[in-house]
């Protein structure tokens, strides 16, 4: 892969607009498969009753039954589906009943709304296949005697197998995916903020941002995705030539690094050593206490070695805490950067050093670190 395909490439997807995708509170807490359905089914159940405390009103079940009307106005499936405009589902406010996991002859639905004239049994999924008993949910719905029983699947992605088609054709369920739901709840916001609960609005918010975010792990025809497909050939000889250039920066690093150690150890008389092939280090005891000497290369003006950092370190937050003033006192102009593993002070960093420079540098520290040690 010569340079010239590798800039167009980059130009190429640099050019592509990058969506950003913000972690929301509930991917933190990391809730995985049916968990997280219970979870989005007791969210929905708090935002679908009108009267609770996140005085956004019947914001959601609003949204619900808009959704649920576009979709059984395009359903073709159900020949004895009887279309619906919005009026036809009546509720009072302070009067819907909102039940989650029902049972249903041993199994349980995840969400049952009930107003006036209707009931709808909401069976809830995010990622599993409908293996559900929609025949037993179905007789649920029934139970409730209402004017309009209607069963719902509210699921990420539209319900494409046959079988599961099949089954909600025979129990008379329609399919709604989220993004419906979520676009109907967004339009309608804006009538709803004033009065709201500021704090349950945000949670509503993080539950419809950690949806879309899912949705958008599933979908591949943003230009992103699509300049992947495009380019696969390109971009993995790309990688491999990347790989390639690693593998052979590191080992010349590490080369390098053998040699330093080799004459630091003949000249010094001391035992240096390299923990990892990219760092080498000296360690010191003074009254238990341990510190001492890191150093690495580092990448600078396309040179690998274009760059040696030389640290003070300190293991432990304790060793650090009883050696901190004999260092500030002994390297007064040095700052130093603390954590619980320890702490840093950077030493010097030396710019296109010579071998011979940076192994004096080295000696020089060792030796004003050995009179710490010695005092």
């Amino acid at each position: 892969m010569d340079i010239n395909e590798i800039r167009r490439l980059l130009d190429s997807f640099e050019k592509l607009d990058k969506p950003i995708i913000e972690t929301t509170y509930l991917e933190i807490c990391h809730y995985s498969g049916r968990r997280f359905e219970e979870i989005c089914s007791r969210i929905l159940k708090y935002y679908l009753s009108p009267v609770n405390e996140h005085n956004l009103g019947d914001l959601v079940l609003k949204s619900l039954i808009e959704t649920i009307v576009d979709v059984v106005k395009r359903d073709t499936t159900n020949k004895d589906s009887v279309k619906l405009v919005f009026s036809d589902l009546r509720y009072i406010n302070n009067k819907v009943k909102v039940g989650i996991e029902e049972y249903a002859e041993g199994k349980r639905i995840d969400l049952i709304v009930v107003g006036e004239n209707f009931v709808i049994g909401i069976e809830n999924k995010i990622n599993a296949e409908l293996n559900n008993p929609l025949e037993a949910y179905r007789k649920l719905v029934n139970t409730y005697n209402k004017e309009n029983e209607i069963g719902i699947v509210l699921s990420m992605r539209p319900i494409r197998k046959d079988i599961e088609k099949k089954k909600m054709e025979e129990n008379k369920f329609y399919n709604i995916i989220y993004s419906e739901l979520l676009s109907k709840i967004k339009n309608n916001i804006g009538f709803f903020i004033n009065q709201s609960n500021i704090k349950t609005l945000i949670f509503l918010d993080d539950f419809i941002k950690t949806i879309e975010n899912m949705d958008r792990n599933w979908v591949f025809d943003d230009e992103v995705s699509k300049f992947f497909f495009d380019n696969y050939d390109e971009i993995e000889k790309l990688r491999k030539s990347y790989d390639d250039f690693n593998q052979r920066k590191y080992a010349y690093r590490s080369d390098t690094l053998h040699t330093l150690l080799g004459s630091l150890k003949e000249n010094s008389k001391v035992e240096w050593y390299m923990p990892t092939n990219e760092l080498l280090e000296l360690k010191m005891d003074s009254n238990g206490n341990k510190f001492g000497i890191a150093a690495e290369f580092d990448d600078f003006e396309h040179n690998p070695l274009g760059v040696f950092h030389i640290m003070i370190r300190c293991w432990g937050k304790g060793s650090w805490n009883s050696m901190k003033d004999m260092l500030n006192d002994k390297f007064p102009d040095l700052k130093s950067d603390v954590d619980n593993n320890g702490a840093n002070l950077t030493y010097a960093t030396i710019k296109h050093g010579a071998l011979a420079e940076i192994e004096y540098k080295l000696i020089e520290l060792y030796n004003k670190l050995n009179e710490i040690k010695t005092s």
